[in-house]
């Protein structure tokens, strides 16, 4: 199984317009940070997904060839293994419903518990606590953090204010993971009796109530 980070587009790969998506591919643009970011992520071992609504094409307000566009400069210019995209509100593929996410997580073989889903919206977040990944919204100046009452019990695992902050709380914990495996490893090692011990976290990662978290940067 492989691990794997899910990345909202609009807000959080490239930026929004007048806080919405661009309507056109002269519109689209990339953040700066954003390939630095998932090259960080590919560093680690994860593999990047981008999931993305796009209801502005059945609005008329976007063109389909314009939205190949953007989705092949994202292609091109990041390191992005695949991109789904839904276009319609009342489609269970269509955020914060998981079809989108469901349909990586068979085709690629995901192992949840090692995933990731960032985004900036409540509906990113409500699609990845379904999809059960661990989720990290990104609020700033441009979001718009409007959360529907009817979700209002469903939390982001961490907030930040960028990408780059979520991509370091991803690798941080990553290697955490990984030092915690080694160290199981070598008290099962080193256990006389054979029998499995107990090897206690650092500190509750699932246990943040959506704080930002600073790695003492």
């Amino acid at each position: 199984m492989v691990k794997a980070v899910v990345f909202d587009r609009d807000g959080v790969i490239s930026k929004l317009v007048n806080k919405h998506a661009p309507w056109s591919y002269d519109e689209f643009e990339i953040y700066h940070n954003a390939r630095a970011a998932l090259n960080e992520t590919k560093n680690h071992g994860f593999k990047n997904f981008i999931v993305t609504n796009q209801p502005d094409i059945n609005d008329g307000k976007l063109k389909s060839e314009d939205l190949e566009k953007m989705n092949n400069l994202l292609m091109n210019k990041l390191p992005v293994d695949n991109i789904k995209v839904c276009t319609d509100r009342s489609s269970l593929r269509y955020k914060p419903n998981t079809g989108m996410v469901d349909e990586l997580i068979a085709d690629y073989k995901i192992d949840i518990k090692k995933s990731f889903f960032v985004g900036d919206r409540w509906r990113d977040i409500v699609c990845g606590k379904r999809a059960g990944l661990t989720t990290i919204l990104i609020t700033n100046s441009e979001t718009q953090n409007d959360w529907p009452e009817e979700f209002s019990h469903i939390k982001p695992d961490y907030t930040v204010r960028s990408i780059t902050r979520a991509v370091k709380i991803i690798a941080e914990l990553d290697n955490e993971k990984h030092q915690s495996i080694l160290r199981q490893r070598q008290m099962e090692r080193h256990n006389p009796n054979g029998t499995r011990s107990y090897d206690k976290r650092l500190h509750d990662e699932s246990n943040t109530n959506g704080e930002e978290w600073s790695l003492g940067l």
